[in-house]
């Protein structure tokens, strides 16, 4: 957004590249006065801290979101927090989104991971009834939206349960 890390430090700004928990309780005690924090709406940590001191959220300006998304990234620019996410937030706020995932060694066992990759779908209801606008991402056909060559990038056991249940047919991906 046109700042850079020597740019911050002569405008005596103070950079701490720390957790996420660190910079919520920082924020809660007025210790620091901005974070970037990823996770999808509604982030615990920000909840708690919003429960005390009234947030604001600051958009992504577009341009800068699409000069994100040009130059490659892999941040998603379609992200909204939905209004009413944190108690002071009256409108949606357009963000940025990275996909999270879960990295295996490829030499673990394929079944294994077939079993690991099922029981996160097979539970994702969870998620979505008890944090709704996280739960509402959480799609297995959103898999293949940012991971190229499957065949490739997805380890053999989660490839076969997404080929099971037909988020994947084999083709690419798309």
């Amino acid at each position: 957004m046109g700042y850079d890390e020597k740019g911050l430090e002569e405008a005596d700004v103070s950079l701490n590249f720390g957790g996420y928990g660190d910079a919520a309780n920082q924020l809660r005690d007025g210790i620091i006065d901005i974070t970037v924090q990823g996770g999808g709406p509604g982030v615990p940590a920000l909840t708690e801290v919003d429960s005390t001191r009234t947030l604001r959220l600051l958009e992504v300006p577009e341009d800068v979101m699409n000069e994100m998304d040009e130059a490659g990234y892999g941040y998603s620019t379609g992200m909204t927090i939905p209004a009413g996410t944190y108690s002071n937030q009256t409108e949606d706020v357009d963000a940025l989104a990275s996909w999270a995932m879960m990295i295996m060694n490829e030499a673990v066992n394929d079944h294994l991971v077939y079993e690991m990759t099922k029981q996160i779908w097979e539970s994702v209801d969870r998620v979505q009834e008890e944090q709704p606008s996280r739960g509402a991402w959480f799609d297995p056909e959103h898999t293949f939206d940012v991971i190229e060559n499957p065949e490739e990038n997805i380890h053999p056991g989660a490839l076969r349960y997404y080929e099971e249940i037909g988020a994947y047919d084999g083709g690419g991906g798309e």
